[in-house]
């Protein structure tokens, strides 16, 4: 179930992201500490069960994670800078 959300949240954030350029992403961005920390809460959560972080549900969180930093627009770049070192991605 966890990997399905996910893959669904992915598909969200792919259209969100993907608009054209000049759209609005203040809402997303404003989101993104509340978003990264209940994701790095969610892959910890995994890790300390002893799942393996490729396994589909873990696998999940850390694509989305990918997809809201690494991955996103240069439009989401300040609101990045702004979470700054509050989120820690586990060892």
């Amino acid at each position: 179930m966890q990997a399905q959300v996910c893959e669904l949240l992915s598909g969200i954030l792919t259209r969100t992201l993907g608009r054209p350029a000049g759209d609005d992403l203040a809402p997303v961005g404003a989101m993104l500490p509340a978003l990264l920390s209940r994701l790095a809460e969610g892959i910890e959560a995994e890790h300390s069960a002893g799942r393996p972080l490729d396994a589909p549900g873990p696998k999940g969180l850390l694509a989305l994670v990918d997809q809201l930093t690494t991955g996103a627009p240069t439009e989401l770049r300040p609101f990045l800078r702004q979470v700054g070192g509050s989120v820690v991605a586990p060892a």
